[in-house]
């Protein structure tokens, strides 16, 4: 499909617009699992470098992005979390922004929640309501229009529930240290929230 997808997109000579999604799928074999990388145009929608290797590790991941943005104007890169990923975009996009996936990272917030709940990770159970209350309010920060909004909106969140739980304070600080690479997609309406 990677060599298919390549000749498409070359066939249909698109401008590339220079914000681009990086992610990958796990593909099962009957012996060991191989992994699709994708490189995509966050705003023609096109898939326009993809791949299958045999793991993710960070010089296997780094030698697709920078393969697959050779030569290209890389404005923006927009990825899970994967903490390989900060040091791909340091080491080779300088100039880039970093934007981490809000929707995943809504997941591990979600995830941390329940931990703190005593709930584990399972989604039987609901949050009780006062987590639930931490989840909204995470939710809300990252739902606004601009940076200095979603900054007052966190800032308002620290000022009502820092000090009060551990693990919420430790929640809240994760927020804020990714605070700047989640919320560049507010200065740059091209730049897409989740990848």
């Amino acid at each position: 499909t990677g060599k298919k997808c390549e000749e498409f997109t070359q066939e249909l000579d698109i401008k590339l617009s220079g914000v681009f999604c990086y992610d990958e799928d796990v593909l099962r074999k009957t012996e060991k699992n191989v992994y699709k990388m994708t490189l995509l145009d966050a705003v023609t929608g096109y898939a326009f470098k993809e791949g299958v290797r045999e793991n993710k590790q960070s010089k296997m991941i780094e030698s697709f992005i920078v393969e697959g943005l050779k030569g290209k104007k890389v404005d923006a890169i927009v990825t899970d979390l994967d903490a390989k990923y900060s040091d791909i975009m340091k080491n080779n996009f300088q100039d880039a922004l970093h934007q981490l996936c809000v929707g995943h990272f809504n997941n591990i917030i979600d995830g941390d929640l329940r931990k703190a709940a005593g709930l584990k990770y399972g989604k039987k159970k609901d949050l009780p309501d006062e987590f639930k209350k931490i989840k909204g309010k995470s939710y809300y920060v990252f739902s606004s229009k601009n940076r200095l909004i979603a900054e007052h909106r966190l800032y308002r969140v620290f000022q009502e529930e820092y000090g009060k739980n551990p693990e919420i304070d430790a929640i809240l600080l994760r927020i804020k240290e990714n605070f700047y690479n989640l919320t560049h997609f507010m200065g740059d309406r091209r730049i897409p929230k989740t990848n």
